[in-house]
């Protein structure tokens, strides 16, 4: 009984010309039987040259019947017969014995010598239904395989994952089979090579690209995700559904770092050491990665802040599926030290003409402590208290508020960004007869006053009902004086 165990890392990184491999550890499968270890590695992808653009390519013949569905190009060389279409389908080009189809040919052999001559080999029974393989190369003893039942293939979390299978003679895969792959496995990455030919049972689902040296028969109801080339023999279908296999786009992980310098910050993106579950990174580059989660991470410095965020979360973490492309970032702010943050007091000044005043604000000079500022500027200040005010005017009222308490005080302490205001509000002025001037439209009115007595306010009021009999009294006395004069 076979157990294995599967270590999987792959970091690239892709810069703007072109893609630069950084570092690439294949995947390691560590195959423990009877207590004896075997070290395998994984195999290097099979390069079809322009033979990937075909989903069926034979050397005799390609026969069909039924409505299979071909989504690919369909090519014969140096065979000439391409019979059941219709009513089978096809979604691509068909190369018949033309220099497409004769270069296809060429790069099949090439690419079936790659996967038949990749070592170094796991041997394993020939029956792979009802197990599951990791990325690696195989064979039987027997130089046969079979698939009854269900074979896994698991990628163990890496899409580039390459499986080769190598025999000598025949595939033979039993009717309902079928070829499941998991954990980021992709079709594209599957390769079978066959020393003769490749029979796929009926209602069969199939996964890999077949390399067969002689032919390939998909019997009724067959599906395959990937190529199916014979090199010399024929392809024979029989409504089957035969779809090329495309590789998901790459899974990438770049890391962006922002530095951030107030005060006398000095340091740069280069001078922190950024990371990929430990493995080291630079800043804006595209990583491959394994699908799964991975944690972002950063050498800090105490003079920094550390915020990390975008796709990752805020301890560095990050799930990355099939296809996906995510980037973390981690920005970085110089802490200004407490001793460098000294107070700042803003004076702000605010005049209202409603009642016929015209002053602005540079009519009233403004003072911190006695020294003189500018409305809205920012002042550095000591620590402690300090006293705003201004030159007073008799036409306008004058309130402190803001940050300040209303006689102008106020204490700031270290890093303090404080603002006090003033308010001038104009007011109703007095005339100079004592009355009051009041705005009706433009129209002043006055109010009089009894003309002067002499006495104090308080001698003035005296009541009427003394002094109008007075008045009379006085009258009629001089009346009576003026009548004796004339008669004497």
């Amino acid at each position: 009984m076979n157990a294995y165990h599967s270590y999987d890392y792959i970091i690239n990184s892709k810069k703007s010309m072109g893609k630069v491999y950084k570092s690439s550890i294949s995947a390691l499968v560590i195959a423990f039987t009877l207590g004896m270890a075997s070290l395998v590695i994984a195999a290097t992808s099979v390069d079809l040259g322009t033979a990937d653009d075909f989903a069926i390519l034979a050397g005799s013949t390609v026969t069909n019947t039924g409505s299979s569905v071909i989504t690919g190009d369909l090519g014969l060389s140096p065979g000439t017969s391409v019979t059941g279409f219709p009513p089978g389908t096809l979604d691509g080009t068909e190369h018949v014995a033309d220099t497409t189809a004769d270069q296809a040919k060429t790069d099949l052999v090439t690419a079936y010598n790659d996967a038949a001559g990749q070592t170094p080999v796991s041997t394993v029974p020939t029956e792979l239904g009802g197990t599951t393989k990791t990325a690696g190369i195989y064979d039987s003893t027997s130089g046969t395989f079979g698939i009854t039942g269900t074979l896994t293939l698991d990628a163990a979390g890496d899409p580039n994952a390459v499986f080769i299978f190598q025999t000598a003679s025949t595939l033979i895969t039993a009717g309902a089979s079928e070829v499941v792959l998991t954990n980021g496995a992709q079709a594209c990455n599957v390769f079978w090579q066959v020393g003769s030919s490749a029979t796929l049972g009926t209602d069969s689902t199939f996964k890999g690209n077949i390399l067969a040296l002689t032919s390939a028969t998909l019997t009724n109801g067959a599906s395959v995700e990937g190529s199916v080339l014979a090199r010399n023999g024929a392809v024979t279908l029989d409504t089957n559904t035969v779809t090329k296999a495309t590789c998901a786009a790459p899974t990438e992980l770049t890391v962006t770092k922002t530095v951030v310098n107030t005060g006398d910050g000095t340091m740069t993106v280069s001078d922190f050491s950024l990371f990929i579950d430990g493995d080291s990174v630079t800043s804006g580059d595209s990583n491959w990665v394994i699908i799964g989660e991975h944690t972002v991470s950063e050498t800090s410095d105490s003079d920094y802040t550390s915020v990390i965020g975008g796709d990752c979360a805020a301890d560095g973490t990050v799930t990355v599926a099939l296809g996906e492309s995510l980037t973390c970032t981690i920005t970085n702010t110089y802490i200004v030290p407490a001793a460098d943050i000294t107070p700042e007091l803003t004076v702000n000044k605010v005049v209202i003409n409603d009642n016929g005043g015209t002053k602005v604000i540079s009519d009233f000079s403004l003072f911190i402590d006695g020294d003189s500022v500018t409305s809205g500027n920012t002042n550095s200040v000591t620590i402690g208290e300090h006293t705003v005010s201004e030159t007073s005017d008799s036409g306008y009222t004058s309130v402190i508020g803001g940050d300040c308490a209303a006689d102008g005080t106020i204490t700031l302490a270290l890093g303090d960004v404080k603002t006090c205001t003033i308010t001038n509000d104009d007011v109703v002025l007095v005339s100079d007869t004592g009355g009051t001037n009041s705005d009706t439209g433009g129209t002043t009115t006055t109010t009089p006053k009894l003309p002067s007595t002499g006495l104090s306010s308080s001698e003035n009021n005296i009541p009427w009902n003394i002094i109008v009999p007075a008045g009379i009294f006085a009258i009629l006395t001089l009346f009576h004086l003026a009548r004796r004069k004339q008669t004497s």
